[in-house]
């Protein structure tokens, strides 16, 4: 009887998984302009950063989401013990910290999506696929971002020229903090739109570069 039990729940859930799949819920997938933005990194993947006075960091990769397709939830918690679901969407989280210090305290975190450009609609209208547009952010633990830590990339923002070594970049966005303090004392950071942080500044006068981009 288990047996049988068993084998009308696994029916139930493959048929429930298949209808979900091949139910036409809108789905806002990368596009390609989106995946020529979204960093590559492999899963033993290690950036280094060094100063005018030869010091080092390294920031080897934490984690690493394996699958782009997420489905979009709302409703969890004590009040909402049931979970909506909503439109599919692609997603990519790229985490590193740094072995020199505190992990939970200095890292460095990538996320890249498409979202719909009216999500209450989206959510409303989960068979009707709406505009969408592709969203870039990045949390150092030692910047101050906005209100949440964060920087958002803006594709649209004029970018500068920076040499490293014998490399020039020439895709940079500078960003400056709104405020430093002991904890986030990072002044200034370089992002270069196809390679990701290249470089910081800090209260120090201490500007780190990157050195090392390996696998």
């Amino acid at each position: 009887m288990k047996k049988v039990t068993l084998l009308c729940f696994l029916l139930v859930f493959m048929s429930c998984s298949l209808s979900d799949k091949d139910s036409g819920i809108a789905y806002y997938h990368h596009e390609q302009s989106d995946i020529n933005r979204i960093l590559n990194y492999s899963k033993n993947h290690t950036l280094a950063f060094k100063n005018q006075n030869d010091e080092i960091l390294n920031f080897p990769i934490d984690k690493i989401s394996d699958e782009y397709k997420t489905r979009y939830a709302t409703g969890f918690g004590f009040f909402s013990p049931a979970a909506s679901y909503h439109y599919f969407y692609d997603n990519k989280d790229i985490n590193f910290y740094s072995t020199d210090t505190d992990p939970y305290q200095f890292n460095l975190k990538y996320n890249f999506y498409r979202w719909p450009d009216d999500y209450e609609t989206a959510k409303e209208n989960i068979y009707t696929k709406q505009t969408s547009s592709f969203y870039a952010y990045l949390d150092f633990s030692l910047f101050n971002g906005d209100s949440y830590g964060r920087v958002k990339i803006d594709y649209n923002k004029p970018k500068s020229t920076l040499t490293i070594g014998n490399k020039t970049y020439t895709n940079v966005f500078i960003f400056k903090a709104k405020k430093t303090t002991n904890t986030r004392n990072v002044t200034t950071l370089y992002y270069d739109e196809f390679e990701g942080v290249i470089g910081f500044d800090d209260l120090k006068n201490l500007e780190w570069r990157l050195i090392s981009n390996y696998n």
